[in-house]
């Protein structure tokens, strides 16, 4: 009885570690992944408020230079930075407080 207790803890050690490892191969992918995604973000606004000016912008104010609409454009551009760091979402592999635990008693044992 013994001797089966022992291998089931040790078959949920093992299940426990591959999962542990699959979720930080996971964290690490989506953390290289996310400034591609955010640039990706911003060139998509920056064509859509482009296309969004071309539209709306001869019919009302048909005195519209190109001067404008590259001010117009600077702006935004300047403002883009801070929406988008205001949209970042931390995704759930990195807020999993089990994960942090894991990870921290692991460094513990290669310390010891």
């Amino acid at each position: 009885m013994l001797i089966r207790h022992e291998k089931e803890l040790e078959h949920h050690r093992r299940v426990s570690t591959r999962r542990e490892e699959e979720l930080l191969k996971r964290q690490a992918a989506e953390k290289r992944a996310l400034p591609k995604r955010i640039r990706t973000e911003m060139r998509a606004r920056e064509m859509m408020f482009r296309e969004s000016l071309r539209i709306h912008a001869p019919g009302s104010t048909p005195a519209t230079s190109p001067d404008d609409e590259k001010e117009r454009l600077r702006k935004v551009n300047f403002q883009e930075p801070t929406s988008v760091g205001s949209q970042i979402v931390v995704p759930d592999v990195l807020k999993n407080p089990c994960l942090n635990l894991v990870s921290r008693a692991r460094k513990e044992k290669v310390q010891s």
